[in-house]
């Protein structure tokens, strides 16, 4: 199993290679740069020419995949795709498309990223730019959380490089086309230097992983964006498991950084387990290859994966400003509950042939009629025709180290597929497993993504160097062809609207076994290799939509009526009624105060609130979301309703004539007007603050019993209900007051906010701002109890006289989280300034003889 191998020679999967000694030192032992940290090797300088290889074909993937983004100025935006403000949007088609062909043909959830991450950048860019708290996001939902909302993934690499660098579409696709390009680049690396694949079988990987169904259908989206650094994560696990040093526990918690503060939790937490696996086989490959012994390989193995998940742990440390304060809000607000009531909707054998080609007897990525929908089950993301052939040939003897990736990756590839086709027997295990049992069937689909990526390239790679498996490539294209004839026929001829794309699809598995046929004969392997590259290049972007909108900078030069919003709002809010018009989350972009929500996490008093008052159709509400993009024209609006939340402009489409109608003899008045939109103003709306003399001891609101706002504040919070009650304005004996009161916000900022305050006697300071216990509140300096209030508002009680109110937001885990991220970076520092300490200790700690660089051990099969 195990023998020493001449120095210069590596027995591999496909032939000889060089020693380790003769393909490494990046940098040279010295060396260090961002690269060291996740692919250094000490050699003679080989593998420096391997990674400008590896640099120049990333590159060139990368403009073979995005030529329209890159020359023509084609979008990759979810608010551009989803247009909601702007009606002028042009189309990009580098390639040819069928006729009556939409932007949104080949994509699942465009609204993920319009709707919340895209406006979450902007919402980061105009905090970081005003010196800001992202803690508390005063624009959604009269108050909402920040960071702790996990869809809006605020403080992704993504959206922190797009923010810090000004937050224009230019800025979003650029850092979106960089990240690409570094994962590119650590996956070709990865393939090529640790794996020690064929440089043509990793660039078959790295077009799968560029144009894979997962990620084009999910492209730019929140939901996809741990995509980009899996590479990067498992490139610096697997060289780890090779030769640990500080350094390399250093990549693996950049790796990891980056995935962990990306907070779309479902995917987060499955390219994590991706990874860890690919890099745990690594660990047992490894230490196989060096030791004789079980339990020699025991230790050595636990070791490596132990100081892996440290790497990963000092991650997680380092993000606990982030992390424990969402913990703290899944706590408080039950989603734990949330997720365990989710149940899981398979795909099905009807769908089976989907998992290779989207663009078959039927397109599985468009709007599919309600037959169709019946039929086929959940979405199944195209993997490729060629790439699902290629992936036969891993049927073969490998070398150890390979080998051990291999099985535990097809185990988890088979299990995971299984799963989202529902298969009977492993979908009830996995229900039973907690928090993975309850991911959904959409989400799933990250991982097989990844895990097919890596077997496509070992697929080629032992074609290439090992010759054609006959009856895995016959089985292969019999599971496909049997899949496209039974999902064919049972749809029927009759619903078939683009015959064209059965005769692609029969094209390209015949074209694909015939080119893997012809490794047998004396055509040249790399000949072959390079074809099937190339003709999966051609079937994956084939597959794609290539209508795109035309870049435009939606957010930083929003449409004119945005632009009156924004010049005449202040501290008022605005409610944007049907579609389209200013969606709920665009506030935080626009600096607009809004009452409604598309994110993650509403409060459920403020849900109640809304719905009740503005929304008491439930077919007018959407999901779990405070927004009135569903509501109809109508006769009437519930105004009062409005004015309690603080809405001073109400947005209107130009079509909604029976409600400019009524709002207009309500003595609201239209003070912008054009051929889309209508902006009423509120002609008294109730000020943001205010001073308020009689308590009522109730759930509701003043509305729900038939009193202004103005006149009584309502509330069930037991501690506010008894300093009412001893300072003797509870109830409906309160005497009126006797002069004018007075309250005038005079700072307002995300996290703080300061209110001056004169009442002629005992009141209370109403301020309709959402609530949360982790709002304080101090009165001329002395901290007071932060009354809950009109069902989902603050309230203070004050006694006569001038006063100073302060209230204060943070998160309480927000000091631990600073001193615990504090200590996570500290010993990341101290890593890298002392390791050449740490790296014979580290070594040897893994159950590793410390000798230093020269080793030549090698493993072979």
């Amino acid at each position: 199993m195990v023998r020493e191998v001449p120095q210069g020679r590596y027995v591999g999967a496909g032939g000889d290679r060089k020693s380790e000694a003769d393909r490494g030192g990046m940098l040279g032992r010295r060396g260090f740069s961002v690269f060291t940290i996740f692919a250094k090797h000490e050699s003679d300088g080989n593998d420096r020419r391997l990674l400008g290889r590896c640099a120049l074909a990333a590159i060139c993937l990368i403009v073979a995949a995005f030529p329209d983004v890159i020359f023509f100025k084609a979008s990759l935006s979810n608010a551009n795709i989803v247009n909601i403000t702007y009606d002028q949007q042009k189309k990009v088609r580098f390639l040819p498309e069928r006729e009556n062909r939409s932007i949104y043909d080949g994509l699942t959830d465009p609204g993920g990223a319009a709707f919340q991450s895209e406006p979450g950048i902007q919402f980061v860019r105009r905090s970081f730019r005003d010196g800001q708290s992202i803690y508390w996001n005063p624009y959604s939902a009269t108050g909402a959380y920040g960071p702790e909302t996990l869809v809006d993934i605020k403080t992704s690499p993504l959206s922190i490089a797009t923010a810090l660098l000004g937050g224009s579409d230019g800025v979003f696709h650029a850092v979106f086309l960089f990240f690409n390009l570094i994962a590119v680049f650590c996956l070709l690396a990865l393939l090529t230097i640790e794996f020690r694949l064929s440089f043509v079988a990793a660039l078959g990987g790295g077009v799968t992983y560029l144009l894979n169904g997962y990620y084009v259908a999910n492209m730019g989206s929140n939901v996809s964006q741990t995509w980009l650094y899996f590479p990067v994560l498992t490139l610096a696990l697997v060289s780890f498991a090779r030769r640990p040093s500080a350094l390399k526990m250093t990549g693996i918690s950049c790796g990891a950084g980056l995935i962990l503060a990306t907070t779309f939790l479902p995917t987060t937490i499955l390219t994590m387990a991706t990874a860890l696996l690919v890099g745990a086989a690594a660990s047992v490959g490894h230490s196989i290859s060096r030791e004789r012994k079980l339990g020699s390989i025991s230790r050595s193995a636990g070791g490596l994966i132990a100081g892996q998940l440290g790497g990963v742990a000092l991650a997680l440390l380092a993000l606990a400003i982030v992390y424990l304060p969402i913990f703290e809000a899944l706590k408080y607000m039950g989603t734990g509950d949330f997720y365990a009531k989710r149940q899981f909707f398979p795909t099905n054998l009807f769908n089976l042939i989907s998992l290779f080609t989207p663009k078959h007897a039927f397109e599985s990525y468009v709007a599919a009629t309600p037959q169709l929908a019946v039929m086929r089950g959940n979405f199944a993301f195209h993997q490729g025709i060629i790439g699902a052939l290629l992936a036969t040939q891993i049927a073969r003897p490998w070398p150890v180290f390979q080998r051990t990736i291999l099985i535990p990756l097809c185990a988890m590839l088979l299990l995971l597929i299984a799963r989202v086709y529902g298969v009977a027997g492993v979908s009830s295990v996995i229900d039973a497993i907690p928090v993975l049992g309850n991911l959904g069937e959409q989400y799933v689909w990250i991982s097989i993504g990844l895990i097919f990526t890596i077997i496509v390239a070992l697929g080629l790679h032992g074609l290439q160097n090992g010759g054609l498996r006959w009856i895995p490539l016959l089985v292969g294209a019999a599971v496909i062809g049997g899949a496209f004839a039974y999902t064919t026929l049972l749809w029927g001829k009759e619903n078939i609207k683009e015959p064209l794309y059965l005769a692609v699809t029969l094209a390209l598995l015949e074209a694909g076994v015939a080119l893997i046929i012809l490794r047998r004969t004396r055509v040249a392997s790399i000949v072959v290799a390079s074809s099937l590259v190339v003709l999966s290049w051609g079937e994956l972007t084939f597959d794609l939509n290539h209508y795109k909108p035309v870049r435009y900078d939606r957010f930083l030069e929003p449409a004119p009526f945005i632009g009156v919003l924004q010049k005449q709002g202040g501290l008022h809010r605005i409610a944007s009624y049907g579609q389209p018009g200013v969606p709920p989350e665009y506030g935080s972009a626009y600096g607009l105060y809004q009452i409604g929500s598309m994110n993650f996490q509403l409060f459920p008093r403020y849900e109640d609130l809304f719905n009740r008052l503005i929304l008491p159709n439930p077919a007018q509400r959407w999901e779990t979301f405070a927004t009135l993009v569903l509501a109809p024209d109508t006769d009437f609006l519930n105004l009062p309703g409005l004015d309690f939340l603080g809405v001073r402009f109400l947005v209107l489409p130009a079509t909604y004539g029976r409600l400019r109608h009524f709002v207009a003899d309500s003595g609201w008045k239209t003070i912008y007007e054009d051929p889309k939109f209508a902006i009423v103003e509120n002609p008294n709306p109730l000020p943001r603050a205010l001073i308020v003399h009689q308590v009522s001891e109730g759930r509701q609101t003043p509305l729900d019993i038939d009193r202004s706002p103005r006149d009584v504040v309502t509330s069930d919070d037991p501690v506010f209900i008894a300093e009412a009650r001893a300072r003797g304005i509870l109830g409906p004996n309160a005497e009126p007051p006797s002069q004018s009161e007075h309250a005038e916000i005079t700072r307002y900022d995300h996290t703080r906010l300061e209110i001056s305050a004169s009442v002629s006697q005992k009141g209370v300071l109403v301020l309709n701002d959402a609530w949360h216990p982790n709002w304080r509140v101090w009165v001329d300096g002395e901290e007071r109890h932060l009354g809950l209030v009109n069902q989902a508002f603050r309230g203070v009680l004050l006694d006569p006289g001038k006063h100073v109110v302060e209230m204060r937001y943070a998160p309480r885990t927000f000091l631990i989280g600073k001193i615990f991220s504090g200590i996570g970076l500290a010993v990341l520092v101290c890593l890298v300034l002392f390791r050449r300490w740490i790296d014979p200790r580290l070594a040897a700690l893994m159950g590793r003889a410390a000798d230093g660089a020269s080793a030549q051990v090698r493993h072979a099969g």
